[in-house]
């Protein structure tokens, strides 16, 4: 789900420290203090502290394999948070306190020591060194321009869009805005001067709002219809304290990222309402909706709203109302606020039935940019095993900076490639188009992107035909789950490709992969899951919900009937519309136990194909906010187990008639469970380092550079939205 709002397209990256975002109702200060006399309400004075200009407080990064966040403790003191990479979960490496002495600031906590002087953060974690220089990460939305249809609510002129509310009756005007214009264009809150509404009232909308905090503390935030609370705090830095900006609108879901900036840096909130929908007769048919992003970090996406809360529970619910600023006893600064009305989140019918109508995150083919950016972060470091895993890249044919791509007008594919007319070109071109991709991403040489391109629009350009014969559809699948993983980089990445080559090469895989996918296959697994991979990967880039939805049910229907557990009884699932699968080979079967995959029997090969398109589908698919590995993870884990018990160094005896070998994969799925979830695989665990770096073979492509490692840097939080479709 990208989240462009029409003036460029969002990065949308994973986050580290909190500007604690809440939905929900507060209340002015003034409107507090002009309580009724019965409430005798007393409002103890704010201890604000305006935040000084510290060269050494906000973000650093360099060499090593932490990143830190620096922030003022109080009395000359400092915390820094050594973290994996900034813009992700769960990120924390240590916490270090810090003294000031004539040298500069020393800091000691949880094995980890350094020093800041002379403008470099030089220390060690676990004894491994790093070295740190303080760097400014500004949103990537910041000074966006309205689009065309924007309505203006403030540009730094005039203060002409905004009344003074009335106290307690929030929709009602009581005159000028009394906040100040200060210098860079910006207004400031006035403490006690009263919560500003817009003259103007809005449904559904797209809200963008720059703002910076001032100092602690800062207690804020952006009301939209009066009602839903976005709330702005100081917590730069902070561990503790509401997570990652929790909801009061929906209690129970709770940000999964931090993504403030450090006091006195601009930061900008990008919000997406779709207002609560009514029948004829004023019955409510469908709840808000809100997604909002921090300096272009997903908070909460497509979030369903409760009922207004608080002193705004006396407004109800409405179609329309006023945007609010929150003045709350302190200042902040907001500039740069334009607001793009009428956007629909999803489309509402007459009858207040709703049709799904998602965004997707971009790049989100199997990767996302934060991703990316992490990978060539540790490459740079030279960290293992992504260093190894680059050379290996590098060096491949597939990455060769003079490779010729052989493009053909039809692919006729038969059993075990006889006739092999165009299909291992278009399996080695779609493999060099993502390799190239890789390599422009971790290195930044242009040519590499061009390369890509080029390979991209040749086959655009020249196939005609689709794919025929026996192996025809499975061709279509292994090319075209790798093909938009190529063109998601690129597109997203390198201006230099021309927007009628990409709708070229959006055309070719809705005409020339799409038609030979739809229909699915009865035959072995190991087809099915690779067409439904495809088929969620073309969804993505082609920003295509039917297709995309098309293959998450391929892909429900299939994966259960694929690996067995001893749940499912004495017989496996079957497919859907399909009879139950051949789980023996040439009379042969072995026991059903955890694990055991569909074509465990024919042989390694195919079982692992079989295995990754699963996984690689629901790697795409968790990269936009939909977890199917939720929905399978007891049988992908099993699976990764029952196979690496008989792999080296693990020493178990095969069943009688089952071979198992390595192959270019378990990576991903090993990241997901292990490094995300933190479940125990202690057997594929053992087996990974020995199989590292992973090469290539059909839709496995380069897995220990793209995952080892990368935990949930760049998710998005789980989408409810997604369950529209599953219904």
């Amino acid at each position: 789900m990208n989240y462009t709002f029409t003036f460029k397209p969002l990065v949308l990256r994973a986050a580290l420290a909190v500007a604690a975002f809440s939905l929900g109702t507060g209340l002015c200060l003034a409107q507090e203090k002009a309580a009724t006399k019965a409430e005798k309400k007393t409002e103890k004075p704010v201890d604000f502290k305006p935040a000084a200009s510290d060269p050494l407080v906000g973000d650093w990064r360099g060499d090593g394999q932490v990143v830190a966040q620096v922030y003022a403790s109080g009395k000359g003191t400092y915390q820094a948070n050594l973290l994996r990479a900034f813009d992700t979960q769960s990120n924390l490496v240590a916490t270090l306190q810090g003294t000031t002495s004539a040298a500069g600031v020393s800091f000691s906590g949880e094995s980890s020591s350094g020093m800041i002087e002379g403008g470099r953060f030089k220390g060690t974690h676990g004894g491994t060194s790093f070295d740190l220089k303080r760097v400014t990460r500004p949103s990537p939305t910041l000074g966006a321009s309205p689009p065309k249809g924007a309505v203006v609510l403030f540009d730094g002129r005039n203060l002409n869009a905004w009344a003074q509310k009335a106290g307690k009756d929030w929709l009602t005007e009581a005159g000028p805005a009394r906040w100040k214009l200060v210098e860079g264009g910006a207004m400031e809150v006035v403490p006690e001067s009263d919560c500003i509404i817009s003259h103007e009232k809005f449904g559904d909308c797209k809200v963008h709002v720059e703002f910076r905090t001032l100092g602690p503390p800062c207690n804020s935030g952006v009301f939209l219809q009066d009602r839903y609370e976005v709330n702005i705090n100081e917590t730069y830095g902070r561990l503790d304290g509401v997570p990652n900006g929790g909801l009061d609108n929906c209690t129970e879901v709770k940000p999964q990222v931090r993504a403030s900036r450090a006091p006195l840096e601009w930061q900008t909130l990008d919000i997406e309402f779709r207002a609560p929908r009514f029948s004829p007769t004023g019955k409510k048919t469908a709840k808000p909706l809100a997604t909002v992003l921090l300096n272009g970090v997903v908070l909460y996406d497509h979030q369903e709203l409760d009922l207004p809360h608080g002193a705004a529970s006396r407004l109800g619910e409405a179609a329309t109302g006023p945007l609010m600023l929150q003045e709350h006893g302190m200042p902040l600064q907001f500039r740069n606020l334009w607001l793009v009305p009428g956007t629909e989140a999803s489309r509402a019918h007459a009858d207040g039935s709703e049709t799904a109508d998602f965004k997707f995150h971009h790049p989100g083919v199997l990767v996302n940019q934060a991703q990316l950016d992490f990978v060539k972060a540790k490459i740079a470091a030279g960290a293992e095993p992504w260093k190894s895993a680059f050379e290996t890249v590098r060096t491949n044919a597939l990455g060769d900076l003079a490779y010729t791509p052989h493009p053909w007008a039809m692919c006729e594919c038969g059993p075990r490639s006889n006739p092999d007319r165009g299909c291992k070109d278009e399996q080695r071109d779609s493999e060099a188009a993502y390799t190239q991709a890789l390599l422009w991403s971790f290195t930044g040489n242009t040519a590499y992107a061009e390369n890509a391109i080029k390979i991209m629009n040749a086959w655009a350009r020249t196939l005609t035909g689709g794919h025929k014969l026996e192996n025809g559809v499975v061709q279509a699948a292994w090319c075209a789950e790798v093909w938009p993983r190529a063109a998601e980089i690129i597109r997203y990445t390198y201006p230099g490709w021309a927007a009628a080559d990409i709708a070229a090469f959006q055309k070719c895989l809705a005409t020339q992969y799409v038609p030979s996918l739809v229909d699915g296959s009865c035959e072995n697994g190991n087809k099915e899951l690779s067409m439904s991979e495809a088929l969620i990967n073309i969804g993505v880039f082609n920003d295509d919900p039917k297709t995309f939805n098309l293959g998450v049910k391929m892909w429900r229907g299939r994966a259960p009937a694929y690996i067995y557990l001893i749940t499912d009884g004495a017989t496996p699932v079957k497919p859907a519309k399909c009879d139950l699968a051949i789980w023996g080979n040439k009379g042969h079967t072995a026991p059903l136990v955890d694990g055991l995959l569909q074509e465990s029997c024919r042989d390694s090969g195919h079982a692992n194909m079989a295995l990754a398109g699963m996984v690689n589908a629901a790697e795409t698919a968790r990269q936009q906010g939909l977890d199917l590995y939720a929905e399978q993870g007891k049988r992908i884990m099993a699976a990764l187990e029952f196979q690496a018990q008989f792999l080296p160094p693990n020493k178990a005896t095969p069943p009688q008639y089952l071979a198992f070998n390595k192959h270019p994969t378990w990576e991903i799925a090993y990241n997901h469970f292990h490094n995300r979830l933190g479940k125990e695989l202690p057997k594929i665990a053992a087996v990974l380092p020995g199989n590292r770096p992973t090469g290539v073979n059909h839709h496995m492509v380069w897995e220990t550079l793209t995952h080892a490692g990368v935990g949930d840097i760049g998710l998005p939080p789980i989408s409810s939205g997604w369950e529209a479709s599953k219904r």
